[in-house]
């Protein structure tokens, strides 16, 4: 499935948790941002792992990313990095949404932290990390 380019014109993939349909019906994948990270703009997805259910819901309704979503994006962003692997989720990283929540709640259940994470909507710009984001 086409999912669309990223600005810097590469094709946007699946993400960490497959398509997400939206309520009216759009498919999300990533949900690009535009963030500075050591002094260079990159794009990352918003849609990562380390999301809970209520922050995914939120920009899969089309909300804006909120200074906590884009900080756990830049950290998650980071950490790839640091890997030498792309920020963005590569083929076989995926986990459908509900698997994830399912995870979850196990991992609540056994009083494990946070497991989860989410990737692409729209394509928001978040102006060095400071919480003024812009709709591209």
């Amino acid at each position: 499935m086409d999912y669309g380019k990223r600005s810097n014109g590469t094709p946007k993939g699946k993400g960490y948790f497959g398509e997400i349909k939206a309520p009216w019906g759009k498919i999300s994948t990533e949900i690009s941002i535009g963030v500075n990270i050591d002094g260079k703009e990159i794009e990352i997805p918003s849609l990562v792992p380390t999301l809970d259910k209520s922050e995914i819901d939120y920009l899969i309704k089309g909300g804006k990313p909120t200074k906590a979503i884009i900080d756990k994006a830049v950290e998650h962003a980071k950490k790839r990095t640091k890997e030498n692997k792309s920020p963005f989720a590569q083929e076989g990283e995926q986990a459908s949404y509900s698997e994830r929540q399912l995870g979850k709640e196990a991992g609540r259940q056994m009083g494990a932290n946070n497991l989860s994470q989410y990737d692409d909507l729209g394509g928001f710009h978040a102006n060095e990390v400071k919480g003024n984001i812009v709709k591209k």
